[in-house]
C-alpha cells in the first residue's frame, strides 16, 4: 500500500503504463495532478483510496487523457470525462468488474 498525504507535482512526460493498486490519495485533485503530470499515458489500471470524502461527480483537477487506449477502473476513480476518448474500458464498481467495453472511433 502507497500513501500520498501532501501536495503532489508529477512530471513523466514518457511515461505509457500505470498501474495503481490500493493507492491512498488525500483527494482527487492530487491524483488528478498525477495523472496530468503523465501527457502520453496510453494503459491507465486504478484501485484508488481518497483520505477525503467525495461526492464521486468532482472532476476538478482531471485534463482528458487523450492518449488513452485502455483503461481498468474502478467506478468514481477517474472521471469519464477524462477518460472519453478511451478504445478499451473496464469499470469495476465495489471491485467487481461490470463490463468490459471496446469502444468505437466515429
Amino acid at each position: 500500500m502507497i500513501k500520498v498525504d501532501g501536495n503532489i507535482s508529477v512530471d513523466l512526460p514518457s511515461l505509457k503504463t500505470l498501474y495503481l493498486d490500493h493507492v491512498h490519495f488525500k483527494n482527487k485533485e492530487n491524483f488528478g495532478k498525477l495523472l496530468s503530470g503523465c501527457p502520453v499515458l496510453e494503459d491507465l489500471h486504478t484501485r484508488i483510496h481518497y483520505a477525503e470524502e467525495d461526492n464521486g461527480v468532482s472532476t476538478g483537477g482531471f485534463e482528458s487523457l487523450s492518449k488513452l487506449i485502455k483503461a481498468n477502473i474502478r467506478a468514481f476513480d477517474v472521471p469519464f470525462k477524462a477518460i472519453h476518448e478511451v478504445q478499451f474500458l473496464t469499470v469495476a464498481v465495489m471491485d467487481v468488474e461490470l463490463h468490459r467495453i471496446a469502444v468505437k472511433q466515429c
